[in-house]
């Protein structure tokens, strides 16, 4: 009787134990596999420039994920260390970054149609470049940002503004 109460009871903990803490640690480690994904299939300049809402909308779910799977890990100072996740204070910094760089391609685009622009200045915001920098060491990624202007420097990996994108026909 005792063994099986026991063998109940282990596979209860257990069960709840998966449910509560893995598993949102495990998606919230998958949300920001999600965030490379997103940067690096847009990192080779040629979407359209139509393509950008889209992308910016990407961008907000993105930070509003993380911080959802930030509030679902519970003991998250020392799940984090187990399952090899950021610290809180990188999370939410990665968030505020990522609405940043949304922010900023709003404000750009919407410049660039008041002033009647053909194209989107986007060298005068440095900061995409350094909410792209941030967002990088805060989650450990590689961020590319192709679809706005190529940001990696060959020579040492930083981010830089190179060349504004086109807006195709």
């Amino acid at each position: 009787m005792f063994t099986v109460i026991t063998g109940v009871l282990v596979f209860v903990i257990s069960q709840l134990l998966m449910h509560f803490v893995i598993e949102p640690a495990s998606n919230l480690k998958k949300e920001i596999g999600s965030i490379t994904n997103t940067f690096i299939r847009r990192s080779t300049g040629e979407e359209s420039f139509s393509m950008i809402p889209d992308t910016v909308l990407a961008l907000r779910q993105h930070a509003a994920a993380l911080m959802e799977g930030l509030s679902l890990v519970p003991f998250y100072g020392q799940t984090r260390k187990v399952i090899g996740l950021p610290t809180a204070h990188k999370i939410v910094e990665a968030a505020h970054d990522l609405n940043m760089i949304a922010n900023q391609i709003d404000y750009l685009i919407e410049k660039a149609e008041s002033d009647g622009d053909e194209e989107v200045n986007w060298i005068a915001s440095d900061e995409i470049v350094d909410a792209c920098n941030r967002l990088g060491q805060n989650l450990g990624i590689a961020v590319f940002l192709g679809w706005v202007t190529r940001l990696l420097d060959e020579r040492n990996g930083e981010c830089l503004k190179h060349r504004p994108a086109q807006r195709q026909a």
